[in-house]
């Protein structure tokens, strides 16, 4: 099973008002503009952008565990090796939480 590729980013929609509090996720360059996830929670915009975030670092996630597990963490002395799955761990989960890596 494949997914659509990463990175993913997220957008919030917009109307003539201004931000809506509702989010779309999508393929980082995509010719085509056809959300992967779209996210919508009534009167809980920190919630919905949250989840949005958590989404949009979907690929990063995997990318950083898929790191930690060809780097044989706890089975490895390359310490380089875990030095780069440490790495893109901290990235994703700022990401995934919008905080400073």
């Amino acid at each position: 099973m494949k997914h659509t590729q990463g990175p993913w980013i997220l957008e919030e929609w917009g109307s003539d008002y201004g931000p809506t509090g509702d989010f779309s996720v999508y393929p980082c360059g995509a010719k085509n503009k056809y959300p992967i996830a779209s996210i919508q929670e009534p009167f809980n915009r920190s919630k919905t952008k949250a989840n949005a975030m958590l989404i949009a670092a979907s690929p990063d996630l995997l990318d950083a565990l898929q790191a930690y597990q060809d780097a044989g963490i706890g089975n490895s002395t390359d310490f380089q090796w875990q030095a780069e799955a440490h790495k893109k761990a901290r990235a994703a989960i700022a990401k995934a939480t919008g905080a400073a890596a």
